[in-house]
């Protein structure tokens, strides 16, 4: 079993029915989480994804980049049309090498995080890679070198 602190500690008294009013409850309780539940057993055994370990605040930023999108080209255009993967490639590298790296923490054109425009479009090449509507043409090279492979 895991301890975990969750609860509710109740707000303080006061004599003044105004103070009462705008007092807040406080978060504090212990719960024991029994990871023998069979449905968390089950979803183990079945492999499925543990999405509760994604964090949730970064991927308001990633919908509004993606409404963004959805605005200038449609919604999940990406589904309709073929897509290439270098427009891709390059708008990553220009989201993460020439702004977030370099110190940008907001978008000038859409007034939202670098890097959560480089998910949506990892996610996006992502998705059009399992409905088979990605066209890879990333700049392959091989080398004869076998300790670089």
């Amino acid at each position: 079993m895991v301890r975990c602190e969750l609860g509710l500690t109740p707000p303080k008294i006061s004599q003044s029915t105004e103070k009462k009013s705008t007092e807040k409850y406080k978060t504090k309780r212990t719960v024991l989480m029994d990871n023998s539940n069979p449905k968390h057993i089950r979803a183990q055994k079945d492999g499925k994804a543990p999405m509760d370990l994604i964090p949730y605040q970064p991927l308001a930023a990633v919908a509004r980049v993606m409404q963004t999108g959805a605005d200038k080209y449609g919604r999940r255009n990406w589904l309709q049309d073929n897509i290439l993967a270098s427009t891709y490639v390059g708008a990553i590298a220009r989201h993460a090498l020439l702004e977030w790296s370099n110190g940008v923490d907001v978008d000038s054109d859409s007034g939202e995080h670098p890097l959560a425009h480089v998910i949506a479009c990892c996610l996006l090449v992502m998705d059009a890679e399992n409905h088979n509507t990605l066209i890879d043409d990333r700049d392959w090279t091989e080398s004869k070198d076998p300790d670089l492979i």
